[in-house]
C-alpha cells in the first residue's frame, strides 16, 4: 500500500513537472518551524507537498505538520493523507451569557433603588418622627396663643387668618387627643 502512495506522490509531483504548459497555481505555506512548503492547488488529501531548501524542492518527509495559520496535515509516503483545517472560535451570540449579564445588571440597579426605597421599619420610624414634630409644632402654635388661661378650644383674641383658626382648631385637638 505505502507503494502504490509513494507512486502515485511521485506521479502527481512528475504531471506537475511535465504540464508546465498549463497555468499552475502553487500554493506556498510556512510550516511552524519556519520551514517554506509548496503545492499545487487547494491542500486535500493526496496532494503532493514538497519542502524548499536551498538546494531546490524536496518530498516532505512522512508525519503530522502545522502550517502557520493552524491548519495541519499529515503526510504519508509524499503525500497529504489527511488535513485538519483550523477551527475558528466563532464569535456567536451566547444567549444564556447575554442574560446573566442583563439579569446581574437588573440585580445591580435594583440593589441601588432598593437603598433609596423606604422600607416599613423606615416608614413607621418616618412616621413616628413627624408625628413628634407635629405634635410640637402644635404645642409651639397653641403657646403663642395662651399668654392667658382660658378654653383651649376658643382663643384670647378672634382669629381673622382662616388658615390660623384652622391651626389652632388642629393644634387644640392633637393636644386634646393626648
Amino acid at each position: 500500500m505505502k507503494v502504490s502512495k509513494l507512486k502515485q506522490a511521485f506521479q502527481a509531483f512528475n504531471d506537475a513537472l511535465t504540464n508546465s504548459e498549463e497555468e499552475q497555481s502553487f500554493m506556498d505555506g510556512v510550516l511552524a518551524d519556519g520551514t517554506i512548503v509548496r503545492w499545487e492547488g487547494e491542500l486535500a488529501e493526496g496532494i503532493a507537498v514538497m519542502k524548499i531548501t536551498e538546494e531546490g524542492e524536496v518530498s516532505l518527509e512522512d508525519g503530522t505538520f502545522v502550517l502557520e495559520d493552524g491548519t495541519s496535515f499529515e503526510m504519508v509516503g509524499g503525500l497529504v493523507a489527511a488535513v485538519v483545517p483550523v477551527e475558528m472560535e466563532e464569535e456567536g451570540f451566547d444567549s444564556d451569557a447575554f442574560k446573566a449579564e442583563i439579569l446581574e445588571a437588573v440585580d445591580a440597579k435594583l440593589a441601588e433603588f432598593k437603598e433609596g426605597f423606604a422600607t416599613n421599619e423606615k416608614v413607621e420610624e418616618m412616621t413616628t418622627q413627624l408625628a413628634e414634630k407635629v405634635s410640637a409644632m402644635a404645642d409651639e402654635v397653641l403657646s403663642a396663643f395662651e399668654k392667658e388661661p382660658t378654653p383651649l378650644n376658643e382663643p384670647k383674641q378672634p382669629i381673622k387668618n382662616d388658615k390660623v383658626a384652622k391651626a389652632v382648631a388642629m393644634a387644640s385637638a392633637l393636644r386634646n387627643k393626648k
